[in-house]
Order: structure tokens, then C-alpha cells, then sequence
């Protein structure tokens, strides 16, 4: 028997009952993980899923990239990748002077 999922449903609820229909004894340990993220990604009566709400946090394969901000300026000077010129207010450093046109007929 091959093991499927039917994501014409939408709800949660729909989607849990679909689940309790299925013989879990036969599957594997990733197939299970796979039913229960099938769950959780179901939306509510709202139209959101546990996930898009932040209720419940997916590891998934782009977690590691994730930024997480500092809590105290403290944590943020301790970070490797601190870097001070966030704090700059004059953003527009210039290293040489604009050129003036030449004017020919001035010399």
C-alpha cells in the first residue's frame, strides 16, 4: 500500500479526520512527521494555520538563516557582525569633493 495524502482538503479538522482514517501502524517514523505537519499546516475556520498564526514553530531547511534580534545593545555589540555605522546619522560620506565643470572660456 502506498502512502498518500489528499491536500484538496483545506481545515485542519478535515484533515485530522483524514489522518485517523489512514492504518498508522505501518508507517514510518517520517511519515508520521510528515501526517502531523499535514495537520498542522490545515486551516482554521480563519482562513491561517497554527504555523502562519506563530503559534507553533516548523524547523524547516532556511531555519538556519533566520535573524533573531538583540535584546539589549549589550548583545548587540558582543555579536560578531557588529557593525557601527548603523548608528550614523551624516549616511552620505563623501571621500572627495564633488568635481567642479569646467568653465573654458575662463581661462
Amino acid at each position: 500500500m502506498k502512502f498518500t495524502l489528499d491536500f484538496t482538503l483545506n481545515s485542519a479538522q478535515d484533515r485530522l479526520n483524514f489522518v485517523k482514517s489512514l492504518n498508522l501502524s505501518s508507517l514510518t517514523k517520517k511519515e508520521l512527521e510528515l501526517c502531523s505537519d499535514y495537520i498542522l499546516y490545515g486551516k482554521d475556520p480563519d482562513g491561517k494555520s497554527c504555523v502562519e498564526k506563530k503559534e507553533i514553530f516548523i524547523k524547516t531547511k532556511y531555519s538556519s538563516y533566520q535573524k533573531k534580534e538583540p535584546v539589549s545593545l549589550e548583545a548587540l555589540m558582543e555579536s560578531p557582525t557588529f557593525d557601527e555605522t548603523i548608528f550614523n546619522q551624516n549616511y552620505r560620506i563623501y571621500k572627495s569633493s564633488k568635481p567642479e565643470k569646467i568653465d573654458r572660456e575662463r581661462f
